[in-house]
This record gives C-alpha cells, structure tokens and sequence, in this order.
C-alpha cells in the first residue's frame, strides 16, 4: 500500500523557533547585564579618559563586497558605496555618440554602450569602491583618506581613584601630626627645663632622656601614619564589598537601571564618609615622668647636702634628715 511519509517537519521547526528565540533572549540578558556591569565599574573606577588622533587609512584592511558577501573593514563613520564606471577615452578624441542604455549603475544612472565605430577609442572601465562619510565625500579606494579616530588614553576621571584614598589619607594625617609635633615640642622644652634644674643637662643622663624622647617621637610617628594606613585600606575594602554586592544584585534582578542608581547611592555615601579622628593626649608623659621624677628625687626633703659637699646628685648620700637640715628646701611638682 502506498501513501505519503509522515514528517515531524512542523515539530523541528518548532523547537528550532522556540531554540532561536531562547538564544535572542539570552542575548539580549547578556547585553543588559554588561550594560550594568560597564556602569557600576565607571561609577567605581572611573570612566576612560579619550583622546583623538589623525592617521592616514590603510586601505590594505578595506574588502569590496562581492556577491551577497558585504564590504568590511570600514573606519568608523564610513560606508562603503561603488563609485560608477566612466567612460574614457585617448588623449584628444571626442566622445562617442551612445547607441543604447546597457545597463545601470548603482545609484540608479544608466549606463550606455558606445557606437561600434568608438569602440576602439572608448572603453567603460569597471566599478570601484570607495569609502563616503557623513557628509557625503566619496574617497576612492587608494585614494589617501585621512582618519580622526578616538583611543583610550589608559588614564580614568571619577570612581575611586589612588588620588581620592591618598585624600583621605591625608585627613587623617593632617590631624594627628601637627598635634604629636606640638606635644612633642612641649616635651622638649619641659625635658630641657627639668635637666637644667636638675644640674644635669650636660651629662650623660641628659642624652639619655633626650634619645628616649626622639624615640618615643619616632613610634608616635610610625603609629599615626599606621593609623591613617588602616583607616584607608578599611575604607577600601568596604567600598569593594559594596561594588560586589551590587554587582550579585544586578545578575540576580537583570535590571541595569536599578543597579546603576543603586551604584550612584552607593558610592556618593562613601564619598561622605570621614575618617575616625579622637584627640590625642599625653603621647611623651613616661619621659617626663621619668625626669620629674629624678629631679624630684634631688629636691626631696630627705636628701642631705653636706656642708661643702658637690651638688651634683650622683654624688650625694641619701639619709634620713632632721628638721633642721630639711629647712629651706622646696619639692618641685
């Protein structure tokens, strides 16, 4: 018994419909989150800083269509368009007379043959190429054609730059340091005061005291600019989380205009936010502590200065004073 064969013709085209329209949808998801994606990285690392440049084409990267095959290699703000044949003809001779339209060129203008007595003298030379820009100039293939192209400098304005964290940087040394330099000053002048009553600014105490107090500085130093060190790293690292975080959002609601405003919120808080800063006080007290307390320890009303005796401190023996020997001393504090 014949009959027609059936197909499942309708079914495979089907699921080839149903195949194209899944690859347009997630084309088009892809192209939505790179939108997003391209505007939470500008909003965070700043956008790319162009510039212009002036070069002559190489024609070597053009290719002339042919067939159903498109012209490609075009700069940009260029198309490519077929420039119509002309007729030439030997230095001096006339142009034939036409005897008929044989054709048209591409832009709708006919083309004709010339009278078999011309043939000889005139020839029709083939279509070229060439590239015409906005305006309208045609430029034909090999002809020199000048091109003003835009380039990514490398260089970037807005987001969160090393100039914006080095900013907050600096507010957090320009806090602490002038006020360590100023107590530090302070302790200087009272160190020096105190060795001076004390009769020892010239020996070997003294630079002691005064080697202590300049390394006592130089830790205060290091532990401001460790200070403004981690004030910043944690700045950054929060704004890091916070651009990962939304970046998570925008795959997880494919909505790029949500996320970009989101982004926008985001980072305008950041750029509010200010570093922590607590006065500071009582940064160099052990060194003066320390030299109050041996000049104390000389003044004290129970130190005995024999008659005659030096008063160098090293040199006296501390005893048990009466009230006699004691009049007339003061303690200092």
């Amino acid at each position: 018994m014949s009959g027609s064969t059936p197909t499942n013709t309708s079914a495979v085209d089907f699921e080839k419909q149903q195949a194209a329209e899944a690859d347009a949808k997630e084309a088009a998801r892809q192209a939505s989150l790179q939108q997003g994606q391209t505007a939470i990285d500008q909003i965070f690392s700043g956008s790319p800083v162009m510039g212009t440049k002036t070069s002559n084409f190489d024609w070597s990267t053009f290719t002339p269509g042919s067939g159903r095959m498109p012209a490609s290699g075009m700069p940009a703000g260029y198309t490519a368009v077929q420039v119509p044949a002309a007729t030439t003809s030997p230095t001096g001779a006339t142009a034939p007379s036409r005897s008929g339209v044989v054709g048209m060129n591409t832009n709708n203008t006919p083309i004709y043959a010339p009278t078999a007595s011309a043939a000889s003298s005139f020839a029709a030379s083939a279509p070229s190429w060439g590239l015409e820009d906005a305006s309208g100039k045609i430029t034909k293939q090999g002809d020199p054609l000048s091109i003003t192209s835009q380039y990514d400098t490398g260089q970037r304005t807005g987001g969160f730059d090393d100039a914006f964290y080095n900013d907050y940087k600096q507010k957090v040394l320009d806090y602490y340091q002038p006020d360590e330099q100023r107590q530090y000053d302070q302790a200087q002048r009272d160190l020096t005061y105190n060795l001076a009553r004390a009769g020892t600014l010239q020996s070997s105490t003294a630079g002691d005291k005064m080697g202590e107090l300049a390394y006592n500085d130089a830790i205060q130093k290091a532990n401001i600019v460790a200070n403004a060190n981690a004030q910043t790293g944690n700045l950054q690292n929060q704004i890091q989380a916070n651009k990962e975080s939304l970046i998570n959002q925008l795959y997880a609601t494919d909505d790029p205009t949500l996320t970009a405003n989101l982004a926008e919120s985001s980072a305008a808080a950041s750029r509010m936010q200010d570093p922590t800063l607590t006065p500071a006080a009582g940064l160099f007290a052990p060194a003066l502590t320390a030299v109050g307390s041996a000049y104390n320890a000389y003044n004290s009303p129970y130190t005995v200065v024999q008659p005659g005796a030096t008063t160098n401190p090293a040199m006296v023996s501390p005893t048990p004073a009466s009230s006699s020997a004691s009049s007339g001393k003061t303690t200092y504090g």
